[in-house]
């Protein structure tokens, strides 16, 4: 490689890796040997397999970033090759050292790059490439689904994600490939859209949201000449949801559309007042409130004629930021304990938290900050169990909003910096209303400890963690808390000497 780097350049070098057996035969004259070598060994190590070994070594090709033994069997099995004939043998290839074997207790498998690429070119060689992607992709949009119906049903999804977590390259390498496989054929564009779908936890709880947004765009298309399916719904919901989340409402709105159009023809109620309840909240974010309100009100009428909790609770939630941003701050509470009722009742933790975050801000601003506080510590014990980076950084911020105490200045700050960080890693629009209460706590924490101080505390800030800085923040908002509650709970007199509590 080395040698045609005079001649390519790094970059040209770097961007032909994936064509290494060509790129290492030509090098310099008196290497040629060495560089043919690569492949040379590669084909007598192949050429000694059986053929079931070598049937099963090309299909693993696929297989990107690593892979459970699961996997492998889903990928490589056939009518001729059942699972454990692949696990056989997967066992002989490792034993061979063209499978490296990873950790103890459960090992997960990849191939080296080099060999991965030639075990590509057998599986083209042999036809298989197409029905072999096709299996990859069914196999690792059947885990997203799993995962999703985990966290749908109790919306806690640590568990989960850490699942999907180590198949990030799989996943990415599949929906890629089921845009590429629409021009063949139906089937790999639907699974594509279906997949996409299942991930509309893991875009937004691993910071994953423009990676999402790109991607939702290029599964729809790919699936344009499809007859509208439940997958293509859900696939729209979840792309006008992203897009709403990193600021781009008129996109958002757009697909929201798509969606109320697709759901109307396919005859979907629920999915006819989902999109209604999302085309109110993207109408909410351009401050066209009476707009809003109208298409929130049509979706909540239709899904309380369904009897769908969930749907109700995402259409209060958008009626509670209308009623906040109109300032009648008794219907914004009244509405929030509508909600609360109904996510209480469901134990779905997801949802949960993220409705008693959406009250907590309305409290904020409704000047009722111990009505907040006890929102937020009611959520906090739950967050960690979504495995959100995204509600992790929601709650920070509202605990912010309500942290002001001049003697904690420089930790306050500390977590404000940490928060923009982690704020433009996700790449999450700004929250109007957080924003506000930030600028005002910033400016006077510059205030009171000088601008040494308050950058020095910044500094630190940007390195923190998200997760220590939640751990700080629910400290701080505990210890706010008990004082609060102290002085609240303090008997008092009367004049005619009687004496009792304040329950705040």
């Amino acid at each position: 490689a080395a040698a045609r780097v005079g001649l390519l350049g790094v970059k040209g070098v770097r961007d032909r890796l994936d064509e290494r057996f060509e790129l290492l035969t030509a090098g310099a004259r008196a290497a040629m040997r060495r560089h043919q070598t690569l492949r040379a060994a590669l084909e007598w190590s192949h050429g000694l397999l059986t053929t079931d070994e070598q049937r099963v070594l090309r299909r693993l090709g696929v297989l990107t970033g690593g892979f459970t033994l699961e996997a492998a069997q889903e990928v490589a099995e056939d009518e001729a090759l059942d699972g454990w004939d692949v696990l056989e043998r997967l066992g002989a290839l490792v034993d061979k050292s063209l499978v490296v074997a990873e950790g103890d207790s459960l090992p997960r498998y990849r191939l080296l790059e080099t060999t991965r690429m030639f075990a590509l070119e057998r599986l083209a060689e042999a036809g298989e490439t197409e029905p072999t992607l096709l299996r990859h992709a069914r196999c690792f949009m059947a885990l997203a689904e799993r995962c999703d119906a985990e966290i749908t049903a109790q919306g806690q999804g640590a568990e989960a994600l850490a699942r999907l977590d180590p198949e990030r390259d799989n996943l990415l390498h599949a929906l890629r490939w089921c845009e590429r496989g629409a021009r063949s054929g139906g089937e790999a564009a639907e699974v594509g859209v279906q997949m996409f779908a299942a991930l509309r936890y893991y875009w937004s709880s691993r910071g994953l949201l423009s990676v999402g947004a790109a991607q939702s765009l290029r599964s729809l298309a790919a699936a344009t000449a499809l007859p509208i399916s439940l997958a293509r719904l859900q696939a729209l919901a979840s792309a006008a949801q992203i897009h709403g989340w990193i600021g781009q409402t008129a996109e958002a709105a757009r697909l929201a559309q798509d969606m109320l159009a697709a759901a109307r023809d396919m005859g979907s109620a629920e999915h006819e007042s989902r999109a209604m309840v999302m085309l109110g909240h993207q109408a909410v974010d351009a401050d066209r409130t009476v707009e809003a309100e109208d298409w929130i009100q049509q979706g909540l009428a239709i899904a309380k004629r369904l009897g769908h909790q969930r749907l109700e609770t995402a259409a209060f939630n958008g009626l509670i930021v209308i009623a906040t941003v109109r300032g009648n701050h008794a219907l914004a509470h009244e509405l929030g304990q509508q909600t609360l009722v109904l996510t209480r009742a469901a134990s779905q933790g997801y949802n949960l938290c993220t409705n008693l975050l959406n009250v907590a801000i309305a409290a904020v601003e409704a000047g009722q900050p111990a009505r907040s506080r006890e929102y937020l510590l009611e959520a906090a014990p739950l967050v960690p169990g979504t495995g959100s980076r995204f509600l992790k950084l929601l709650w920070l911020q509202c605990a912010l909003t309500l942290l002001s105490d001049p003697a904690r200045w420089p930790e306050i700050v500390l977590l404000h910096a940490a928060g923009a960080v982690h704020q433009q890693s996700l790449q999450i629009a700004r929250h109007d209303q957080i924003e506000r209460h930030k600028a005002r706590h910033l400016a006077a924490a510059r205030a009171e400890i000088g601008d040494d101080a308050f950058d020095a505390a910044t500094l630190e800030g940007e390195a923190l963690d998200l997760d220590e800085a939640l751990k700080r923040a629910e400290a701080l908002l505990d210890a706010q808390h008990q004082r609060t509650s102290t002085r609240t709970l303090k008997p008092v007199s009367h004049p005619d000497g009687r004496s009792n509590r304040n329950p705040s």
